[in-house]
Formats: C-alpha cells, structure tokens, sequence
C-alpha cells in the first residue's frame, strides 16, 4: 500500500494540531518542535501527524453528543466509553500486524483439504489454530 502523504503535505495544519493534542507532553513548546524535526522519514511524520489528529479530534476533545431535547447534549458514559474505543482503536492502527477473519482463514487455499469438518471438536482445533495465528493468544 502506497502512502499518500496528506499529512505532510498540509504539515503546517497538522502539526498545529498535533501540537495542540500532545501540548501537555513537553516542557516548553521548543520540546516539541525538537521532537518532531527529530522523526527521521517523511513516512513516519506522515504517521505521527495522522495519529496525533486523530487522537485530538475522536479522544481528546471528542464527546459523544445526544441530540435528544430531554437530556445533557453530552453524556459522560457514553464519551468515555466512545473515547476508550476510539483509543484502541488508533493504538491498533499502528500495527504492522495483519489481520483475517477466521472465515477467510477457514477458505483460504491452504486450508482446502480440510472440508467436510466432521465435528464440533474440529472446529474447535482449527479455531485454536486460527488464534495462534491472528488473535490475541500469539
């Protein structure tokens, strides 16, 4: 997959806001500044860039808004939960980590010979084997 570069491409913007969402993080504004001209490749700016906004607008300053007349336009619970979602989700975007379903793992070609499963218990084992590969037990 080919990076598109978007972020850096409109640096001035972004790093504005990555700054705005990591602003907590340095000591003086310089710190950051630092920080950044210290991140070698324009891919891994790119990447810094898109996390850092991404992480300002869905969990630092995201709420999950009701638009219900009854009730507070912002509802703690539902913010908080959106916003730890939204958190593990952007930490798993920075994963170099593939990931397949088990139903494309079970009909990839590899796994051809197996059909018919003949039990509950074969199924089992390949969805022990399915995990050992792409879930969270490897």
């Amino acid at each position: 997959m080919s990076t598109d570069y978007r972020y850096v491409k409109n640096e001035s913007a972004y790093l504005l806001v990555a700054e705005l969402a990591l602003v907590d993080r340095f000591k003086v504004a310089n710190d950051f500044q630092v920080f950044y001209t210290g991140i070698g490749s324009l891919e891994r700016k790119n990447l810094f860039l898109r996390t850092t906004s991404y992480y300002y607008y869905l969990i630092k300053k995201g709420d999950w808004v009701v638009s219900a007349p009854d009730c507070n336009p912002v509802i703690d619970y539902f913010t908080n939960s959106y916003k730890a979602v939204g958190l593990f989700a952007l930490i798993e975007s920075l994963s170099d980590e593939s990931h397949e379903d088990f139903h494309a793992w079970l009909m990839s070609d590899a796994r051809a010979l197996i059909f018919p499963i003949a039990s509950a218990q074969q199924i089992k084992e390949l969805h022990t084997d399915y995990k050992a590969t792409f879930g969270s037990i490897r």
